[in-house]
């Protein structure tokens, strides 16, 4: 009975043990998806010609979120990071505003925004890009991080759409200026 005992009390002692040592993963997983890269929209612009204030720059952008090589797709999470670099210099601020179903209206590069009253709804944001960064020379670069933006993505696509507008009045030098990328961490 004694070594009964003691072996029954070695396994609860080493199963313990194991428990406290498992290894601990929180679930999550980081990604970015980029314009132009993948399944994602390219963000083209007007090259050489001033945007009014308040216009749109590029078109309606798709974004797909998934772990990489999975397969699956993700469906909610954080936004964490919001980068917009730019080939050229700018300072102008810009605005992207997400959107949790593709959205019925046209938009367009280079023109006013005109909503329609049916896609208000689909709305998320704005996030303000304006620290510009142009340290290193002929580009610029805004990062806004630590957002902690939640975003619900359509069941099975795993992706948003974007729209950028700016409040300034940027000239773009080549029809390739721009990159979006968005961090996400999966919920």
């Amino acid at each position: 009975m004694k070594m009964i005992s003691a072996a029954l009390a070695a396994l609860l002692v080493s199963s313990s043990l194991a428990q406290a040592d498992a290894p601990v993963t929180a679930g999550r997983w980081t990604d970015e998806a980029c314009t132009g890269q993948g399944k994602n929209t390219a963000l083209v612009v007007t090259a050489g010609s001033q945007y009014s204030a308040n216009n749109e720059v590029g078109p309606l952008l798709a974004l797909q979120f998934g772990r990489l090589g999975s397969g699956v797709p993700a469906e909610s999470g954080i936004a964490q990071s919001f980068t917009l670099t730019s080939t050229s210099v700018q300072t102008a601020e810009f605005d992207v505003s997400l959107f949790i179903s593709k959205p019925t209206t046209t938009f367009t590069d280079k023109t006013a925004p005109a909503i329609l009253a049916a896609d208000v709804p689909l709305v998320r944001g704005p996030i303000k890009l304006t620290a510009n960064f142009s340290g290193l020379g002929t580009h610029t670069v805004y990062t806004l991080d630590q957002i902690a933006k939640a975003i619900k993505l359509p069941p099975g696509t795993g992706q948003i759409w974007a729209v950028i507008t700016t409040t300034g009045t940027p000239t773009f030098t080549t029809t390739t200026d721009l990159q979006l990328c968005i961090g996400v961490l999966k919920d």
